[in-house]
């Protein structure tokens, strides 16, 4: 009959596979890539210790926190992780009750592991996106001729360098993240990889209730403290399992992280006297009438005092530190010179109510609420050698008033 769905199997056999290329193309470039063939990489050439590699996730486990108003407030969060790209051990992570994390975060994150475990010898292999196009991390390119001091280089300052993957396949720290979550299953609180589509029902009714304050969370789910206190655990479990890959070749991370290292070329890790130079951003500007204002992302900080009063129309060097963004440290353009400026706050125009006041100052205070972030750096079983600093005498001066102050 014409309705028969029959194929016969050579011609199944002629079109079936051209079919299947067809499929991912009509799907788009980026599936047909996904699913085309792909370059197996040989990492023989790669020392523990080279580069390291960070991505995000929202982990499946719910945790809670006090909302401020005597209730609780239910996160995933945002968690970085950051691992030593040949043995896949994981060095370090910061767990963010918010949503979104933007490059203070990773910044800060980068600074807190190689505190511990050193610079890498090489650099950073990230994703795209922020990871790629920020100034905090990577510096902005010119065409311009300009001096070393002015320009804005980021963590090139320090001679590292960035690739980026364009592909998941090519993050083995995807890999990671998936053998953490497989390591979460059965946690309190855990709402599977997909929570939409999983649809663990009990914890959905917890979750409501915890939100229309009918519930208590303590017991059912774990507080922020607990929960990276058990992550810790989980990370360091992760660490310590042997893993049949070709890049571990049955080693553990921990095991591989050490067999791995190259001994004839030591990392460098930064002593406290020039500690600054990789926790603090450099960004050359100009002082106007407002001050000195620094833009990071959507965020906007401004510095002003009678100091820096006196600089306005000179150029400037500004050094930002994320980690302590309520004051920026600057120098003249030769690296002299250094004060402290704390960050300046709006006040309100004119006089108000002194209730009216008040609730406009919570209001802020409510909007400006910074998202708590928890950051941990894994220490190493073994002992590595790190390459003797040698530093300028002027650039420790420097790091030291910079502290002082």
């Amino acid at each position: 009959p014409s309705r028969r769905s029959y194929v016969p199997a050579k011609v199944r056999a002629e079109v079936g596979g051209k079919i299947e290329l067809v499929r991912d193309i009509h799907h788009g470039p980026r599936q047909a890539e996904l699913n085309g063939a792909h370059l197996e990489r040989d990492w023989s050439g790669v020392a523990a210790g080279d580069w390291y590699q960070a991505d995000d996730v929202t982990l499946p486990v719910y945790y809670w926190e006090p909302d401020g108003k005597g209730g609780f407030e239910l996160w995933r969060g945002q968690c970085l992780v950051m691992v030593d790209l040949r043995s896949t051990r994981v060095l370090g992570y910061v767990m963010i009750s918010a949503r979104n994390y933007n490059s203070m975060s990773i910044r800060t994150l980068i600074t807190k592991v190689c505190d511990e475990h050193g610079l890498p010898r090489r650099g950073f292999y990230f994703e795209q996106g922020i990871w790629k196009s920020s100034s905090l991390l990577c510096g902005r390119k010119s065409d311009l001729a300009l001096s070393d001091a002015e320009m804005e280089k980021g963590l090139r300052n320090l001679g590292l360098e960035f690739k980026h993957a364009r592909l998941p396949r090519a993050k083995p720290v995807e890999g990671v993240l998936g053998a953490l979550q497989d390591l979460m299953e059965g946690e309190p609180g855990y709402a599977g990889r997909d929570e939409r589509h999983d649809g663990f029902e009990r914890l959905h009714k917890d979750k409501l209730a915890v939100e229309g304050g009918k519930l208590d969370p303590r017991g059912r789910f774990y507080s922020a403290e607990e929960w990276v206190k058990r992550l810790e655990e989980i990370v360091a479990k992760y660490n310590a399992t042997p893993k049949a890959g070709k890049m571990t070749n049955g080693r553990s991370p921990d095991e591989a992280f050490a067999a791995y290292q190259n001994l004839d070329d030591p990392q460098v890790r930064l002593g406290p006297e020039c500690r600054y130079l990789l926790s603090h951003h450099r960004r050359p500007v100009r002082v106007t009438r407002n001050g000195i204002t620094i833009h990071i992302g959507r965020q906007s900080y401004n510095y002003r005092s009678e100091q820096t009063g006196e600089m306005v129309g000179q150029m400037v060097l500004a050094w930002f530190n994320p980690e302590l963004p309520d004051l920026i440290c600057v120098t003249d353009m030769e690296r002299r010179n250094p004060i402290t400026v704390e960050r300046s706050r709006a006040v309100p125009a004119m006089d108000a109510a002194p209730d009216f006041l008040e609730q406009e100052i919570e209001r802020a205070k409510s909007h400006n609420k910074p998202a708590r972030a928890y950051y941990r750096t894994l220490q190493s079983h073994h002992q590595p050698q790190f390459r003797r600093n040698v530093v300028a005498v002027e650039d420790e001066e420097l790091g030291r008033e910079m502290d002082r102050q």
